[in-house]
């Protein structure tokens, strides 16, 4: 409710304070200026709401949440006492009856006459003229006239709402290292406030006049449609980004494929036979074939040499058996002082925050006295993570960590020193623990993000563009279009086709037409640009409506004020 009457009052309330035509360059810069300090907020929220989340701790939790919505909180309250105070500078209009249920009566009635009477009148709102006085029928005739214009309009929301999730996962597929610092998926998105704010002086200043004289793109509506190209341009560069970016993805198995996994978690190199192909599986290592073609399920034999490994819990040191794979998922198997016996479903896929997961596979020998083992994953000699490890072997939990470099422990025996620990990496810690001789390192199960997050950059270039030729000029293209009675209401209606916009968004996504995101991408592209050769047609048959008009209707009411 808040944010809803902000967002239509805010820009009615400014355009208020000019009279026009005479201010007609002012009513622009305030739009301007309306539009930077709101990208100025979300650049500083950005920037600064990953910070309070992710590196400060309170409340003896790792992360601090409440931060997030305490600041925010504050700073309104902040910006509330100012506006008060600020009061007596301001240009209040006097208050009018609200105009919506007038024009709900006034469109009421003159449908009602439409399908009543036989008599043709130039326009359907004129058969009200009996009961509702002309300059009301002529208000609305321009709210329908710009409503039409509207109609492809959710489409822009649709593509605007979803770069702030869509992109930033797919910033979480991507690289972030950057000159020795780390670029979290979530602050990407910053650098859209930031072209915003650096692009619509020069926009205002020197690109409009430049594409009025040379590009006949001379009229508020040129500049929109323009601008939704623009959007949906960048659309088409996130898709070619993403089908960059698929190969790089985990392969995760689909109907009729399977894929098997064996983790070899003994100290000693193993011969090994599956299906004919011979290969060594060495120590603490992985094994896999992620590509089998399966139906339900696909059994293949194998056969192990186990003569590297010393005397183990096994009735011969070559050991045959049978294995078998699942259709449409990821089927493990370890290698333990028993053989190979355990298995269990994996999970390849990467995390959604983009963070690497990591878990235990780490065999735990009966000898070992020490009664509650544990893996410490440790940085500077600090323990950021443990993960506990059963006596009855299984593997553990995934845990998400930060992109660093780690010193793994099994309680405090060091197993593995420096491993670098990838954005986007899935790993396993694979080895045993016994009372003599304790092993393990971590092997990486799908590989982490290579694909650089600056190529991002471009479609957060052309979404700044479209911002500031579609919803900057939308709003002042509205606000001097509308009645003077209707100018809040329009400005609403306009943020009304956000709710439109974000229902396709869901009624897509749920539908899930796409199987691949990259298509899903183009999908959007596509339908924006539908939406913007719908929106020309219709822009070119609408009648501009003079500063003088309006004027003319202030000045009216203003004498009747007085008068009365």
């Amino acid at each position: 409710m808040g944010c809803g009457s902000l967002r239509s009052c805010v820009p009615a309330f400014g355009g208020d304070q000019f009279i026009l035509p005479q201010q007609a360059r002012q009513l622009s810069l305030w739009f301007v200026l309306m539009c930077i300090a709101h990208n100025t907020a979300s650049l500083s929220v950005s920037f600064i709401a990953p910070v309070l989340r992710k590196d400060l701790t309170c409340f003896g939790e790792l992360t601090c949440y409440s931060l997030v919505f305490i600041v925010p909180t504050v700073l309104m309250i902040v910006t509330t006492v100012l506006y008060v105070v600020g009061t007596r500078f301001y240009r209040i209009e006097k208050l009018q009856e609200n105009v919506l249920p007038k024009i709900t009566k006034c469109v009421t009635y003159a449908l009602y006459q439409r399908i009543k009477s036989s008599e043709k009148r130039p326009h359907w709102l004129d058969h009200a003229d009996k009961k509702f006085e002309p300059t009301m029928i002529e208000d609305i005739k321009s709210v329908t006239a710009l409503l039409k214009l509207f109609l492809p309009l959710p489409i822009f929301w649709t593509l605007y709402s979803m770069t702030s999730t869509a992109w930033t996962f797919q910033a979480s597929r991507m690289n972030g290292e950057f000159a020795g610092y780390l670029i979290k998926p979530d602050q990407i998105t910053a650098v859209n406030p930031v072209f915003v704010i650096i692009f619509v002086p020069i926009f205002h200043s020197y690109i409009f006049p430049l594409l009025a004289k040379y590009f006949w793109v001379n009229t508020p509506l040129r500049k929109i449609t323009l601008g939704g190209l623009v959007l949906a341009l960048s659309y088409y560069v996130s898709g070619v980004i993403e089908l960059n970016l698929e190969p790089t993805y985990a392969k995760i198995p689909m109907k009729g494929l399977a894929q098997v996994r064996i983790f070899n978690t003994l100290d000693c190199n193993i011969n090994m036979n599956i299906e004919n192909q011979d290969f060594v599986l060495e120590r603490l290592s992985m094994w896999q074939n992620i590509s089998i073609s399966a139906n339900k399920t696909v059994p293949f034999e194998y056969r192990a040499d186990y003569s590297n490994c010393g005397i183990y819990d096994l009735p011969s040191v070559i050991v045959s058996g049978k294995l078998e794979a699942v259709e449409n998922s990821a089927t493990s198997w370890a290698i333990t002082k028993k053989g190979l016996s355990y298995r269990y479903t994996d999970s390849i896929d990467k995390s959604k925050s983009g963070n690497p997961r990591i878990r235990a596979l780490i065999y735990i020998d009966t000898d070992l006295t020490e009664p509650k083992p544990v893996l410490r994953i440790t940085h500077n000699n600090e323990t950021l993570e443990t993960i506990t490890l059963s006596k009855k072997f299984n593997a553990s939990v995934f845990k998400e960590v930060a992109h660093k470099s780690y010193d793994f422990y099994v309680n405090d025996r060091l197993v593995e020193s420096n491993a670098f620990i990838k954005l986007g990496g899935v790993y396993t810690v694979v080895g045993y623990a016994s009372e003599n001789k304790t092993v393990a390192r971590a092997i990486t199960v799908t590989e982490p993000n290579s694909f650089h997050i600056l190529w991002i950059l471009p479609q957060q270039f052309l979404l700044a563009i479209a911002e500031i030729m579609v919803e900057v000029l939308v709003m002042e293209f509205a606000f001097s279009q509308a009645p003077v009675s209707m100018k809040a209401l329009l400005q609403a209606l306009w943020l009304f086709t956000a709710f439109f916009g974000n229902l396709i968004v869901i009624v897509v996504t749920e539908a899930r037409i796409f199987e691949r995101k990259a298509f899903e991408i183009f999908f959007y592209a596509v339908l924006m640009t539908v939406a913007m050769a719908f929106f020309a047609t219709l822009a070119k048959f609408y009648r501009y409506k003079q500063d003088s008009e309006d004027n003319l209707e202030n000045d009216a009411k203003e004498e009747t004020s007085k008068n009365t």
